[in-house]
């Protein structure tokens, strides 16, 4: 499991409890604990716009269709929940994700 990889979570519960994808965002250097930390996908783009950082379908990333990072839903999840893994984003997506990160966490100055 390292940052930036896309994976499937089980139940993501509060939000619908349904399956999806989500995107490890925790530092590959805290790997031995058994939590991680990771930003939820959606397909639907029409929410928090502000927050949300858009995701192409491709082979490297393994989703099926568009989709948008929510920078506004990260949440730390036992690693047991975690399914499969099924991409990797790009490098200018995760700066991206980062950037949004920032700004919602309040850290971007």
């Amino acid at each position: 499991m390292k940052r930036g990889e896309v994976w499937t979570l089980a139940g993501a519960s509060h939000y619908g409890g349904k399956p999806r994808s989500v995107v490890i965002v925790q530092d590959d250097r805290f790997d031995e604990i058994a939590s991680i930390t990771v930003c939820l996908l959606t397909s639907n783009g029409t929410q928090a716009q502000a927050f949300r950082v858009p995701v192409d379908p491709t082979e490297a990333s393994g989703l099926a269709q568009p989709s948008w990072l929510m920078a506004d839903k990260i949440t730390t999840v036992p690693k047991a929940r975690l399914g499969r893994r099924i991409g990797r984003l790009d490098d200018e997506t995760m700066l991206r994700l980062n950037r949004a990160m920032l700004v919602f966490l309040g850290l971007a100055g």
